[in-house]
């Protein structure tokens, strides 16, 4: 059984996942870009998931503290890098875009 992952580490592993495309970015472009990919999200669930992942204010620091402390990200002269522990974890992680399951009759 796969286990829950808290709104703050979704958002941390998204933050590799927006990296692993372009390793390197500034931090605002970061944030816009995991609020864009949040929003897309949340618009394909339910109301009560919508309330229950919807990220609240300081979520994307308390991520990018934690994925800084964990040793995914780092930031250097105001651009945040994906180290190389964040690309293999960008990698197995299934985070992000929700994929609409098709059903068989």
């Amino acid at each position: 059984m796969p286990r829950e992952v808290s709104t703050i580490d979704r958002l941390a592993r998204q933050m590799c996942k927006a990296l692993s495309a372009t390793p390197e970015m500034d931090r605002s472009t970061l944030e816009q870009t995991i609020i864009r990919e949040t929003g897309s999200d949340l618009a394909t669930l339910s109301t009560a998931w919508r309330r229950k992942r919807a990220p609240r204010d300081g979520d994307l620091e308390r991520a990018f503290i934690l994925a800084a402390s964990n040793g995914w990200i780092s930031e250097r002269d105001g651009m945040v890098v994906l180290t190389e522990q964040g690309q293999a974890m960008a990698r197995r992680s299934r985070v992000g875009r929700i994929h609409q399951r098709s059903s068989f009759l």
